[in-house]
């Protein structure tokens, strides 16, 4: 494909080297060597640009999506102000943006391509076998207090192969086509046959040489990317993740992985384990396994990419009881933030009510949802006035796949026909029912259609003065912060 280089990038030197990934595969510390080896670099004629290199982690300034602001922005400003001021000293401009292997939006690679046409481009594609970046990547999205991430991995796997991530050869076809790339190179992540390391390996790709002092740095060990039960808990405990900012979302991700390191050092985490099922990792490998062959025979001189040996593994189970109680802890760490109207704080002294119920109902009080479908073994019945809201509520949480069943129902107060939906065999014999402040006429309909003690949960800022409906009677009201909390009896004549 031929592309006509746009008027703003006269500044651009002869060459570029465009290093395209894939994500978790050592990008981040090739980009911090680079970074730190920026005026060697500039001495060879290498523009290796800080002007773009973003760092926005606020828990970690090492995290760095590296060039990707170059897609995101409308004018590469910063990068023409840094070229114009290198002129005359440069002839190569070396990018690093790994998320091109998995950047969606066709239009914003083609307005890179169209930035950088017209000259030599020298793509380096670091792959990793698919299995192996699979868990990492999952990892990332659920615990990396960025993305947040409530999907098993299953959803999220079929969204990259209908998207063409996982499959290499095609997915580096589409890229070269796009940039008009002169040149690909493709390494492979771990390589049992070379005594390089990655960072070398990189160098002598792009022909040009670091110091012998310059290194990687010591790779970050996540420990919970080995066990799955990490995973999974703090996947189920994303849903309230969400309702913290950005900043509190990451130093969040970091207190779990800190106790998660401990948990493995008391030896509390199943061996073995992964986040990726069986079923899955077939499926993976058998959609991947030809273009893997074809990428070999092309740029690898026949050397695998691993990809078979990480699918015939089968990782062990995970232990439900870990996870849940990794996701009580993490309810108790989410308790201390602030409250700012995100309902979190207090939000450990459900944890217990809800661990002793089986059947949960909530009307239109979305917390304690979250906290039962979390859970193995919970009815949660989820009472919303609104269609709007009881869909958005049923879709997100079959989505999530969470392990509690959830069932949105609607509740009208004035509907004629409240009665007969709310006879249903689960609706009167929950355990629990949570219910906002403005309880009162919700009591008097509970109250004629419960057919045992129940366990009423009411929300409010302050300590409510609760009247109950004649016909039943209260036990034990009592107020906790924001929560009241007491046991109805339905009358007699109900009680069966």
């Amino acid at each position: 494909m031929t592309r006509t280089a746009a008027p703003s990038s006269t500044l651009l030197p002869a060459k570029v080297i465009l290093h395209v990934g894939t994500a978790k595969a050592g990008s981040t510390a090739i980009q911090n060597a680079l970074d730190a080896q920026y005026d060697t670099l500039l001495a060879q004629g290498i523009l290796f640009p800080r002007s773009i290199l973003r760092r926005s982690n606020a828990s970690d300034h090492t995290r760095t999506p590296g060039h990707l602001d170059l897609l995101d922005s409308n004018l590469p400003t910063p990068l023409l102000d840094e070229l114009e001021s290198h002129a005359g000293r440069i002839d190569t401009l070396l990018l690093s943006i790994e998320n091109l292997f998995h950047y969606p939006n066709k239009k914003n690679l083609e307005k890179l391509a169209d930035f950088l046409a017209g000259r030599d481009l020298h793509m380096i594609a670091i792959l990793r076998d698919q299995i192996n970046w699979l868990e990492s990547f999952y990892y990332e999205t659920v615990v990396g207090g960025i993305r947040n991430e409530t999907q098993p991995p299953s959803a999220l796997t079929q969204d990259l192969l209908a998207r063409g991530v996982l499959t290499y050869e095609s997915r580096l076809t589409f890229l070269e086509n796009t940039f008009n790339a002169s040149k690909v190179s493709v390494l492979p992540y771990r390589d049992a046959c070379s005594d390089l390391t990655l960072l070398e390996r990189f160098t002598t790709a792009a022909r040009f040489r670091l110091p012998d002092s310059a290194q990687l740095g010591t790779a970050r060990v996540n420990i919970s990317q080995r066990f799955a039960e990490c995973i999974e808990a703090h996947r189920r405990l994303n849903p309230l993740v969400a309702r913290l900012s950005r900043q509190d979302s990451q130093q969040f991700s970091e207190t779990m992985k800190t106790h998660y390191a401990a948990l493995h050092d008391a030896g509390e985490l199943t061996e073995d384990t992964s986040c990726l099922p069986q079923t899955l990792r077939r499926r993976v490998a058998l959609t991947c396994a030809s273009e893997n062959r074809n990428l070999s025979n092309r740029f690898l001189t026949g050397q695998s990419l691993g990809l078979e040996r990480t699918a015939a593994h089968v990782p062990a189970a995970s232990n439900e009881t870990v996870i849940a109680k990794i996701f009580d802890y993490g309810i108790e760490t989410l308790a201390t933030y602030s409250d700012d109207g995100r309902e979190l704080h207090q939000l450990h002294c459900l944890t217990p009510l809800i661990n002793d119920a089986h059947v949960i109902m909530t009307l239109g009080w979305d917390t304690p949802l979250a906290l039962a479908a979390a859970k193995t073994g919970k009815l949660a019945i989820a009472v919303q006035p609104h269609q709007s809201a009881r869909v958005q509520c049923q879709l997100a949480h079959d989505i999530a796949r969470l392990p509690g069943k959830v069932i949105a129902l609607a509740h009208p107060p004035t509907d004629p026909d409240f009665d007969a939906i709310w006879r249903k065999p689960w609706f009167r014999t929950p355990d629990i029912i949570f219910l906002r402040s403005n309880a009162e006429e919700r009591l008097s309909q509970l109250a004629r259609v419960i057919c045992k003690p129940t366990m009423i949960v009411i929300d409010g800022s302050e300590a409510i003065n609760v009247t109950v409906p004649t016909e039943c009677t209260c036990h034990g009201m009592t107020h906790t912060g924001r929560f009241t909390y007491f046991r109805l009896h339905p009358p007699a004549r109900q009680t069966t």
